[in-house]
């Protein structure tokens, strides 16, 4: 599994928001996914509570789960915790 973000700077917040500093071997790749791969997004309003807590819970490790075991496409897209709109 890789994450991923649409932007540097969201991917490097959202490793900040549980460390006070981005790890040293942390590398930057810019990936390009294939139009024809379906994409599988999460809305807010479709989450289960507990999706957004800071500390990692249930909810939110159980929707990846699902997710890879059903294996109904190859990307995942889901909403930032951080920054909601």
């Amino acid at each position: 599994m890789i994450y991923c973000a649409e932007t540097a700077s969201l991917s490097a917040l959202e490793v900040l928001a549980n460390s006070a500093d981005l790890p040293a071997g942390m590398a930057l790749v810019e990936i390009e996914i294939p139009e024809y791969l379906p994409i599988v997004s999460a809305q807010t309003g479709e989450l289960p509570v507990g999706w957004d807590y800071s500390v990692p819970s249930s909810a939110s490790k159980d929707i990846g789960t699902e997710w890879a075991r059903h294996k109904i496409a190859a990307v995942m897209s889901v909403p930032s915790v951080i920054i909601t709109y």
